[in-house]
């Protein structure tokens, strides 16, 4: 983005985020409505994302109004998935096969980086492109139920009194410790890798033709998260939620392991293909955990509580630490905090689910 500590940049995002998935969440807890809310989202966070494209290269105050821009996709973008998610769990199908659809936005972003990976495009072309398809995106909504399907379940209002509860809670707290710290370590994966990796070239190494090095990695990342979303049904049935996501907290260990032992090159760029199974277990697991400990009419609040302290603070907070250290050349560094974060999220894993069990939070009535 060219522009002087970027760090600050995207902790704009990921603070704005968790603040758009409380409002909308808490609103759709209210009403019990989804595409509304979804609709709105989705149109706002396409005008801020052409908002960043079409600032001008000699713009005097351009780092405060990329601020508040990418604030602003940061702040729609934010409820978007959290209501998705929350759409397809109390639309009357089977949970336990929500990863396979799931799948269908991973093939989306795989897709555009095939696309990509011989092309050479204007980054700001790219940016108002992606705000465009925002917009577009739109269209699809409208075969989306209007409102949550609950069944079986005694209407709870939401209050502060339970949000208070639910912070209090030590099985939720504890959860959200877990949250924190995959969100603070996955960070690196999100947005500093490809910074690093952007100096290595396939060139040298395939006569295919241009080969641009980031599409390539994402398209290398994506083939594994396809194929754990789809047999992720078969593994919550037979592992349960917790190996699943002690499996994010493993395969963070050994990625970061081989990037802070192993010098750039086209073994560690290889690498890139766990990235699907770092990521997928412990975002599908929170998923799954918070549905069967939470009441389904605070389900999108509980959600977007989870969105504040993993994606908000962890992943704030990781973003603006880890990415100006890896700003001063210390990427090395910053990927062998990033495995010590993951060995000591895989321990809190291992005690979730007996402090889960001792403090149960799933029928408390305020």
């Amino acid at each position: 983005m060219k522009i002087k500590d970027p760090g600050v940049i995207f902790m704009a995002i990921q603070g704005s985020s968790p603040f758009g998935a409380i409002l909308f969440g808490y609103l759709s807890d209210r009403t019990l409505f989804i595409r509304p809310f979804i609709i709105i989202q989705t149109l706002l966070a396409g005008f801020f994302t052409m908002g960043v494209a079409l600032v001008p290269e000699g713009c005097h105050y351009k780092p405060e109004v990329m601020l508040v821009l990418w604030g602003g996709y940061g702040f729609f973008i934010g409820g978007i998935l959290p209501l998705m998610s929350v759409s397809y769990l109390q639309s009357g199908l089977k949970s336990d096969r929500f990863g396979r659809i799931r799948l269908f936005g991973t093939l989306g972003f795989m897709v555009v980086n095939l696309i990509l990976i011989p092309m050479v495009v204007p980054r700001k072309h790219l940016i108002l492109l992606a705000g465009i398809l925002f917009i577009v995106s739109i269209i699809p909504t409208f075969f989306l139920p209007a409102g949550r399907t609950i069944r079986n379940a005694e209407r709870k209002r939401i209050s502060p009194e339970y949000l208070l509860y639910l912070i209090k809670n030590p099985a939720f707290l504890l959860f959200l410790m877990v949250m924190f710290l995959f969100y603070f370590q996955f960070t690196p994966a999100e947005y500093i890798i490809s910074e690093y990796i952007d100096a290595f070239s396939f060139d040298s190494l395939l006569a295919l033709g241009h080969i641009e090095t980031i599409p390539a990695i994402w398209f290398l990342g994506t083939m594994l998260e396809i194929g754990f979303f789809w047999i992720s049904p078969w593994l919550i049935e037979k592992l349960g939620i917790y190996p699943v996501i002690m499996m994010t907290f493993f395969f963070g260990i050994i990625r970061y392991a081989s990037l802070s032992i192993f010098p750039l090159g086209f073994f560690v760029v290889v690498m890139q293909i766990i990235h699907g199974v770092h990521f997928s277990p412990a975002y599908l697991g929170s998923i799954f955990y918070l549905e069967k400990n939470i009441s389904p009419y605070r389900l999108a609040t509980a959600q977007a509580v989870q969105l504040v302290i993993s994606r908000g603070l962890g992943a704030g907070l990781g973003i603006f630490f880890l990415g100006n250290l890896a700003g001063m050349g210390g990427f090395r560094l910053v990927f062998l905090i990033s495995m010590l974060a993951s060995a000591l999220g895989l321990i809190l894993v291992f005690l979730l689910q007996r402090v889960t069990f001792r403090y149960p939070f799933k029928d408390i009535k305020i």
